[in-house]
């Protein structure tokens, strides 16, 4: 079971990190979005996660999410 999770963290972080700039913006934009409409519990959650680190997440598009989620506007 870890090593088909870590492979499945690997091929996750392969296809996020083969993505064009543009790709990951829209994704980080589209992302804003939806977190905007979030309750405070699950915001707080998912800015925890991605201050941390999650597995398969490259480390640049969760600065563009951690961007785009703090310029989201509250529900």
């Amino acid at each position: 079971e870890f090593v088909a999770q870590a492979r499945q963290n690997y091929e996750a972080h392969w296809v996020l990190s083969s993505l064009s700039p543009n790709e990951r913006q829209s994704i980080a934009s589209a992302a804003g979005a939806q977190f905007g409409r979030l309750p405070d519990e699950q915001r707080r959650e998912i800015m925890d996660a991605l201050q941390t680190g999650i597995p398969g997440l490259p480390r640049e598009l969760g600065d563009m999410l951690l961007a785009e989620f703090g310029r989201a506007p509250r529900p």
